[in-house]
């Protein structure tokens, strides 16, 4: 065999190996390789989120063993959401902050109501959650607008859970004291069911 056809036939055959080699490449290794790349980017994305559940899980034992120390904690629950109904805290509080705000007492009424029932999971379970007792406090009150103002932002930001579920104004005919209403507010404080 001559050179020239030796030479000839080894380009060839190099040619050749090397459009197998992309044929494979095209074929085989691309895809497996796309897929690679993939499963990669999905398995980052899970060490990830594993590591953000991890951060949130450490932080909430951490925040759960602080919280069943600190009986400090547990004061500051049971002051806003006592117990048992406390019918005499409820009352101190809102003539406390009526008195602190100028507002002269006429009466206060307390009904207890019932309980406000948790949800309820599957028919048959017990639930974890407790339900929530409702003190209606009807409190009635004379003073000026601006007093009754700081008596409502008063229950806002009172220790004890409280919402208002009405208030009735009254204008009190009187010439002595010409800025002076009747007040009648509903306020609804709440408590544990034991």
């Amino acid at each position: 065999m001559k050179y020239l056809s030796k030479r000839f036939a080894s380009i060839l055959l190099s040619f050749t190996f090397f459009a197998f080699a992309l044929v494979l490449y095209a074929n085989f290794i691309g895809p497996a390789y796309d897929t690679i790349k993939a499963e990669q980017g999905k398995l980052i994305a899970a060490r990830q989120k594993n590591a953000e559940y991890t951060s949130i899980f450490t932080r909430l034992k951490q925040a759960s063993s602080e919280f069943q120390q600190s009986s400090e904690v547990q004061n500051r629950v049971s002051m806003a959401l006592p117990l048992a109904a406390n019918v005499p805290d409820s009352m101190n509080q809102l003539s406390v902050i009526a008195t602190a705000n100028g507002l002269t007492i006429t009466s206060i009424d307390i009904v207890n109501a019932p309980v406000v029932p948790s949800s309820v999971g599957k028919a048959g379970e017990s639930s974890l959650i407790k339900g929530v007792g409702v003190l209606k406090n009807s409190i009635r009150l004379t003073g000026t607008y601006d007093q009754l103002k700081s008596f409502l932002q008063g229950i806002e930001t009172g220790v004890r859970i409280a919402s208002i579920s009405s208030v009735k104004i009254d204008k009190i005919a009187n010439p002595i004291t010409p800025g002076t209403m009747g007040i009648t507010v509903e306020v609804e404080t709440y408590y544990q069911v034991n």
